[in-house]
């Protein structure tokens, strides 16, 4: 199925890919994909400074997933926003409280409706995904924090302690990348005990300039109701996504 990207446009960021999979390209809004399967990460070190005398061990836990309300700043070769994502149950909504553009998705009969809309001028896009359920929905956030299962035990990848995201605790890592042998790239990351995904990262060149990040800056699970998801379509004008063959 093709994926939906919506919010905002986005480049590809070719320093992700080359860095790790554990960051992967922005997708702000949803999109509708099957689910993968809970994935465990485990690096054991065998330098006590480093490891602080334990193992770490991370599982991507999506119990969250089904209600929650999240923030987080994201910004991309000096284009910055602000995105604020919603969930409950047949509802789900993003924000970017930038450029004012909301992402809101419906689960109706036979499918899913999507609206972009553009609270500047009071319209919206319609599209519908037919066959689809919410269950089956990837939010901006669940695709770009989402950790490769093998991550932790790369060679580039070095453990530095923890730090607080959010206020919620997450171990922190710097990875390097190399080309024949030179650097040519480095990122951190936070992985966050709870859950398991990467609360927070950031990509810099080679020269120290900051390419890319993303940074978790609020954070609850299961406080949200559908009033505080849904939007009231019928408050702008609607236009339907048209097709290219």
């Amino acid at each position: 199925m093709k994926k939906k990207y919506v919010i905002v446009p986005f480049s590809v960021l070719m320093i992700f890919v080359l860095l790790f999979t554990a960051c992967k390209s922005r997708d702000s809004g949803g999109t509708i994909e099957t689910p993968s399967v809970t994935q465990k990460a485990t690096r054991v070190y065998t330098d006590v400074d480093e490891q602080n005398a334990e193992a770490q061990t991370y599982v991507a836990d999506s119990s969250w997933t089904d209600n929650y309300v999240l923030e987080y700043n994201y910004a991309d070769t000096g284009t910055a926003s602000h995105i604020k994502e919603i969930r409950i149950g047949n509802y789900y909504k993003a924000l970017d409280t930038t450029s004012g553009y909301i992402s809101f998705f419906e689960q109706v009969q036979g499918g899913i409706d999507e609206f972009v809309i553009n609270t500047a001028d009071n319209t919206a896009v319609h599209s519908f995904i037919a066959d689809q359920s919410m269950s089956d929905l990837t939010t901006g956030w669940m695709r770009i924090s989402s950790i490769d299962a093998n991550y932790a035990e790369s060679e580039d990848v070095q453990y530095e302690g923890v730090e607080n995201v959010a206020g919620r605790e997450a171990d922190r890592y710097l990875q390097s990348v190399y080309t024949s042998d030179t650097l040519t790239a480095y990122a951190f990351v936070w992985i966050d005990k709870e859950y398991g995904f990467v609360s927070k990262c950031s990509v810099y060149t080679v020269t120290g300039s900051l390419y890319s990040s993303w940074e978790l800056t609020s954070f609850s699970v299961g406080t949200v109701t559908e009033q505080d998801a849904y939007v009231d379509i019928t408050a702008y004008s609607i236009t339907e996504e048209t097709t290219v063959a």
